[in-house]
């Protein structure tokens, strides 16, 4: 089996379910783990300090879109959706 269809494997077994990500260096939706690491890694090469990706909120009509705006005020975290979903979003 090559590298591609191990790795095709692997996102398939992990859990996901796709959200919005909205901040200043990423905004996109996030499909899957792979997706994620992206912009943990766009966050890790900005030089603006360490930012808690996970802290980000979710939009305030409440739908599955978390950032860092100010019309992302809703109730939960991306950490609490991520814990609710059975993703390993770290």
């Amino acid at each position: 089996m090559t590298q591609i269809e191990l790795d095709k494997e692997n996102e398939m077994k992990t859990q996901w379910k796709r959200f919005w990500f909205e901040g200043d260096f990423a905004f996109r939706f996030v499909n899957n783990k792979k997706d994620w690491q992206q912009i943990k890694d766009t966050y890790c090469n900005c030089n603006q300090g360490h930012v808690d990706l996970l802290n980000a909120q979710q939009h305030c009509n409440g739908n599955d879109s978390f950032g860092f705006y100010t019309e992302y005020s809703g109730k939960r975290t991306l950490r609490e959706f991520a814990q609710e979903n059975g993703m390993d979003l770290i």
